[in-house]
């Protein structure tokens, strides 16, 4: 069994958690890190400390796996996620690639490291996720979707076949993209949206059809 950390003590990091406690066989959660250095366990996971723990552990072995367990919600998770990310890289962890058994993924998918895919997810034939996305419970990604590094598509999203989602966006719960659809990087598209275009350029978008907001 692989032996992995969770960086990250929030609601995220206890369904990250419950993931990979789906993934029988294949995991050792050693524990979680949270900024609170005592925060209490959680589904029998021990919180090790703060991030400043991470050098110490990766001492420990070469070998360990490091997995994000920071939620989206706003641009300034995902700088924080990017930030987290290149600190776990330069300690040493290896990335994990972490699929729910409840998730449909189906044939000629690739999936980066670091990404998770909750329960319920569906991820169809020819599509791509980038590293260190978020493909959260309930999304359908369709037919040869391209989607970025950072990404966060989530809970009861759909994107339709051919849809392009750029690096470091999320697309908010319940939203739908139409097929053939491309979103640039560094976009946010607020919960029960509707993208019928392109969208060229980084901003905060909502509404049905969507209108740039920020």
């Amino acid at each position: 069994m692989e032996k992995i950390v969770v960086v990250g003590g929030g609601g995220h990091a206890r369904m990250v958690i419950s993931t990979l406690r789906k993934n029988v066989h294949r995991f050792n959660i050693v524990g979680f890190t949270d900024i609170k250095e005592d925060a209490e366990a959680f589904l029998g996971i021990p919180c090790l400390g703060n991030d400043d723990v991470l050098a110490e552990i990766a001492t420990r072995s070469l070998n360990y796996l490091a997995l994000l367990g920071i939620g989206i919600v706003r641009q300034a998770d995902i700088d924080k996620r990017v930030a987290l990310q290149k600190r776990l890289n330069a300690l040493g962890f290896l990335s994990a690639t972490v699929v729910s058994p409840l998730a449909i993924v189906n044939e000629e998918v690739f999936i980066g490291a670091g990404t998770v895919v909750f329960d319920g997810a569906v991820i169809n034939c020819g599509s791509t996720v980038g590293k260190c996305a978020i493909i959260n419970s309930g999304a359908i990604v369709e037919h040869d979707c391209r989607i970025g590094e950072h990404v966060h598509i989530a809970p009861g999203v759909t994107l339709c076949g051919s849809v392009e989602i750029g690096d470091k966006s999320c697309i908010g719960a319940g939203s739908t993209v139409v097929q053939n659809v491309s979103i640039a990087p560094g976009c946010m598209v607020g919960a029960g949206s509707l993208v019928l275009g392109n969208i060229k350029e980084s901003g905060t978008y909502v509404g049905s059809p969507v209108r740039r907001i920020q």
